[in-house]
């Protein structure tokens, strides 16, 4: 079979991607966004990031041990830790900060990953269910907050959405404040059927 056609039968359409796992704080739409240094879940799969042009440079799809789905985001450290990782293998992933400059004068970012056994991951559920409050429900603020911050990082990466797909998407999300809501406190636009900013 083409290698093409291969890669084409296994793309993902605009709005199904899962959001990226935050590892650190940062700024969106001038709110701060709480990162998460730690990751510790199962991988799900991993398809070609849709920006990379050569098509070689691979995403990798995650879920915690809580049920959140996300992506991890495309770094050399990180990706090269990934490279023999097998689909349904256990991971933590640490963020520990950024390396030394390189010949480009950027500075890498650093991870370091572990694979897990099915006994590890059943001692730090158990674990972890004995110090863990149950989460509480969302309230609508903050309800409306994660519809945003989702709904912002879609835009980011592919810059416009079908109202379909970004309804799917947020629903997929657990978001339920409603999307015309949502693109109205972010000043989006939604024009013949797309969002755009």
């Amino acid at each position: 079979m083409d290698i093409i056609e291969e890669l084409k039968k296994r793309k993902k359409k605009v709005g199904e991607y899962r959001p990226f796992w935050r590892f650190k704080d940062g700024e969106r739409d001038g709110q701060i966004v709480k990162g998460n240094p730690v990751f510790v879940g199962k991988l799900l799969g991993w398809h070609i990031d849709p920006r990379d042009r050569e098509g070689k440079r691979k995403l990798y799809d995650v879920v915690t041990l809580e049920g959140e789905e996300y992506t991890l985001p495309s770094y050399a450290a990180l990706n090269r830790a990934l490279e023999n990782v097998k689909e349904g293998s256990y991971l933590y992933i640490e963020y520990v900060g950024e390396g030394k400059p390189g010949r480009g004068g950027k500075k890498p970012l650093l991870f370091e990953v572990a694979t897990m056994t099915e006994e590890e991951v059943a001692m730090l559920k158990e674990k972890t269910a004995e110090v863990a409050p149950k989460p509480a429900k969302k309230s609508p603020e903050e309800m409306k907050e994660k519809g945003k911050n989702f709904l912002s990082t879609l835009l980011d990466y592919y810059g416009e959405l079908s109202v379909d797909k970004a309804r799917e998407a947020l629903m997929n999300a657990g978001v339920t404040i409603p999307l015309e809501e949502l693109c109205s406190e972010l000043g989006l636009k939604i024009q013949e059927g797309k969002i755009r900013r």
